[in-house]
């Protein structure tokens, strides 16, 4: 296992017993001149709950973010403890999938990031549980089998624009297909926006998504929002 470096941009909260995106944290700073009394000691790896996180502040050079403080420890089956999978390596695991295995992982991601905190796997269950864990896969390096995290990304913080691959989910997030006519010839495309709302009840654009093959069908979805 690599020592972790990864930065968060939620954590788990004990005294409410919840995943709190690090806005709530920034927010506060602001508004009490940089102090953070409230959240200090009580920010936790939002997956095993265990290893506890420190908020950097921003700088001209860049945002907020949390980190694990370097005195403590992710369970051992937690995916923040291990070296993220590159692009290449995801893109060879997927492509060796069935339609079924990815739609099972997808599922299984979704269910892990996107859950009840009351339906958290305990620490206690994480060794027992890191084989299945759906943020870990197996990479072969050389004769060796060394498991390897796939990146996560919440679009609460942001959208990644240097086509690096991630897992994305998000809290109060809306999809939305939109009409957009080509301006040379005046046909018609379309595009997936994902919007995200702040804590002003704001739908702010994070990403909008060309959708290749598709994009000249109008495949409506339902407005989805995750709450």
């Amino acid at each position: 296992m690599a020592k972790n470096s990864k930065t968060f941009d939620e954590f788990y909260s004990l005294k409410k017993n919840k995943i709190c995106s690090i806005d709530e944290v920034i927010n506060y700073s602001e508004l009490h001149n940089g102090n953070i009394q409230p959240y200090d000691k009580d920010m936790y790896c939002p997956e095993c709950k265990q290893a506890q996180l420190t908020f950097v502040h921003e700088t001209s050079k860049r945002c907020a973010y949390l980190r694990t403080i370097p005195s403590s420890n992710h369970e051992s089956g937690c995916s923040f403890n291990y070296e993220y999978a590159s692009n290449k390596t995801i893109k060879t695991i997927v492509d060796s999938m069935t339609n079924d295995e990815i739609n099972d992982r997808l599922n299984s991601i979704m269910n892990m990031l996107c859950k009840d905190i009351s339906s958290t796997i305990q620490p206690s269950n994480y060794e027992a549980t890191k084989s299945k864990n759906p943020m870990l896969i197996q990479c072969n390096t050389g004769n060796v089998i060394k498991s390897k995290a796939i990146p996560r990304k919440s679009l609460n913080g942001g959208v990644d624009h240097n086509e690096n691959i991630y897992a994305y989910y998000g809290k109060k997030v809306k999809l939305k297909v939109v009409e957009k006519h080509k301006i040379s010839d005046d046909s018609i495309f379309y595009l997936l926006e994902i919007r995200t709302k702040n804590t002003k009840g704001e739908w702010n654009l994070k990403a909008t998504i060309y959708r290749y093959m598709t994009h000249l069908i109008k495949q409506d979805i339902d407005i989805i929002n995750v709450k």
